[in-house]
């Protein structure tokens, strides 16, 4: 959520209710728990397909620049899944 691929410096840190306002991430949802909130492996996968740099940092974009995103954590510090 911190990394330069999705942050958003104008909007506050996403939560359960969308936020559609915010740059790239308009919900996050711990529905399990909130261990993957900053270093899950949803940021990597996500980054892949609609990472976008907004501080000119990183490498290159997504394949999908402009998507936004809405993440559910579903999985347990113990590497398990909880679906809702």
């Amino acid at each position: 959520i911190h990394n330069c691929y999705f942050s958003d410096p104008d909007a506050p840190a996403p939560g359960i209710k969308p936020n559609f306002s915010h740059r790239k991430i308009v919900q996050y949802w711990p529905f399990v728990d909130d261990s993957d909130y900053e270093y899950g492996h949803g940021t990597h996968t996500s980054g892949t397909v609609l990472g976008k740099k907004a501080d000119g940092t990183g490498i290159a974009d997504g394949i999908a620049p402009e998507a936004k995103v809405a993440f559910v954590d579903i999985g347990t510090k113990r590497g398990f899944l909880r679906i809702p």
